[in-house]
């Protein structure tokens, strides 16, 4: 059987709703939020961690797009945080990500 599209029923879009989509493109912006985990961290705790950054963002009214769990990674050169008061260097991290898109006044 072969399937063939049928585009009789596909009609331009109104000028109305082209500018409607040109509101909501306007104001909205998909964004893509990537970051390291101090591998410190205990690995059961990582996820509540992940939680927390998801969480903020669908507070400010962020909704998904896709994301992925932190994993340890070895980082491509040593990096510094100070931890109570002493400066640590790593070389290894949790990292993960998160697409979400956002209004463009909520991501500051």
């Amino acid at each position: 059987m072969i399937f063939k599209p049928s585009f009789a029923s596909m009609k331009p879009m109104s000028d109305e709703e082209i500018k409607e989509t040109d509101a909501q493109n306007a104001t909205e912006q998909v964004y893509e939020l990537g970051y390291l985990l101090l591998p410190t961290i205990l690995e059961e705790n990582v996820s509540a961690a992940f939680g927390n950054l998801k969480e903020l963002t669908t507070s400010l009214a962020g909704v998904p797009v896709s994301e992925e769990m932190p994993k340890m990674i070895q980082l491509a050169y040593p990096m510094s945080k100070v931890v109570a008061n002493t400066r640590h260097r790593f070389t290894a991290a949790y990292f993960g990500w998160l697409k979400f898109t956002m209004g463009v006044d909520k991501v500051l």
